[in-house]
């Protein structure tokens, strides 16, 4: 028999059990499989699968249609870290470790997006005057500290001029000199300029500490103050646990969830810093599973990790290596031919390739990349023909080959000459 005289065969008896069982039953399910061939059985077996996946697909897509994936709280993150923190407080942390900490511990007015722009955190809203001198914010309602007690306008207040104070030795002082800041209401702040500065409102970044706690602190003990490594903070982390090595250097340091946190999130329950002196026993840590994360590492031992069970993520960081010219020194620098023309000859992506094994990034300007103002275009390119001929077009000659470029000097004995 043909395949096609048998797919007709299967087809007429489809159609005679159909007549025999329009009333379907169980036990007449059960006694299906004894009256069908195997070909047959295999052809309803084969139906049914594609209905079963066909009907998955479908309900798959509706259910995707109107669900959306949100996070949940829970679990623990651990990270390494190099370094030990003694700064837990955004009046004096300098150091990298210190800030990490404390962005996660204290709140500021505003905050940085993920995109290096500027968000409010504490604020709900605020206003700029026209000649961008005031500044006036209101706080959000409801805000409190990690211990309960509310933030308002005099915990704002007390935080610039505790910053401003020479007493308490802040390394921020000169960001709030000409700053006046006055409490208008138990939520409202404003901020008078001497004069205008664009950027400002970045200075509102800055972590707001307690009134409640710091007031009664000596401005000669407030370095060496227990609260600086058992912070009480506003943020969307508040200090659990910490363990030290008896000699005063911290071995971990543990934050857990802010429940009365003013934004969104955080999801993570808890996460645990752990300090290392170097990059080689914090990896040791990473591959026996202490930690989970760990950062940052020269480029160099990032690129180890490509062929691991690893992600690699790559930061850049507002740190800028600038050559300047110095006239004074080298008179010839005086001439904007030559000054234009020494960087047309210098190669910056090069630079910044080699200079750190691909890390960098090539920049004349003395803002970070990531602020709105920055301009990231470079004045100019690499073009050495170009710069040869600037020096030569304002009399320095290289006669020789060497690469050393040389006129007659003035005001000099016969046969002198400056190099460039």
């Amino acid at each position: 028999m043909t395949s096609k005289g048998r797919a007709k065969e299967i087809y007429e008896n489809a159609l005679r059990l159909n007549r025999r069982w329009r009333m379907l039953s169980i036990r007449k399910i059960l006694y299906l499989p004894r009256i069908l061939s195997v070909q047959e059985k295999r052809l309803y077996i084969f139906l049914f699968l594609a209905g079963v996946l066909s009907a998955s697909v479908f309900l798959g897509r509706i259910y995707a249609g109107m669900t959306r994936p949100v996070p949940q709280v829970g679990g623990s993150y651990a990270e390494g870290v190099i370094g030990t923190p003694r700064m837990i407080n955004p009046l004096y942390a300098v150091k990298d470790v210190d800030r990490d900490i404390a962005r996660l511990v204290f709140s500021g007015l505003f905050t940085y997006d993920g995109a290096g722009g500027i968000q409010p955190d504490l604020a709900e809203r605020y206003e700029i005057s026209k000649d961008g001198k005031t500044y006036t914010v209101v706080l959000r309602e409801g805000t409190a500290w990690h211990d309960g007690m509310p933030l308002t306008a005099d915990d704002v207040v007390f935080t610039v001029r505790r910053i401003q104070n020479a007493q308490y030795k802040s390394p921020l002082r000169l960001n709030w000199q000409g700053v006046d800041a006055e409490k208008i209401d138990t939520r409202t702040v404003r901020f008078t300029l001497r004069t205008a500065y664009a950027p400002f409102i970045e200075n509102l970044t800055q972590g707001i500490i307690p009134k409640h706690l710091w007031e009664h602190v000596d401005p000669g003990a407030a370095l060496l103050h227990d609260l600086n490594i058992s912070p009480v903070g506003s943020g969307p982390y508040r200090l659990k646990r910490f363990k030290n090595d008896g000699e005063g250097s911290l071995l971990w340091y543990t934050l857990s969830r802010n429940p009365r946190f003013h934004g969104e999130g955080p999801y993570l329950k808890e996460i645990t810093f752990r300090f290392f002196d170097n990059e080689e026993d914090m990896v040791s840590a990473w591959r026996r599973g202490d930690i989970e994360g760990f950062g940052p590492v020269s480029r160099v031992r990032a690129n180890e990790f490509s062929q691991e069970v690893a992600r690699v993520a790559a930061l850049a960081t507002p740190r800028i290596f600038s050559v300047f010219f110095n006239e004074r020194l080298a008179p010839a620098l005086a001439d904007k031919k030559i000054r234009s023309a020494l960087s047309y000859a210098i190669d910056r992506e090069r630079i910044a390739e080699q200079a750190t094994t691909g890390g960098g990034i090539a920049m004349a300007t003395l803002l970070p990349l990531s602020r709105p103002m920055a301009n990231g275009a470079l004045p100019e390119q690499y073009d050495p023909a170009r710069a040869r001929k600037l020096i030569e077009s304002t009399g320095w000659k290289d006669a020789d080959g060497d690469g050393i470029y040389e006129k007659a000097a003035t005001g000099k004995k016969k046969g002198e000459k400056e190099i460039l």
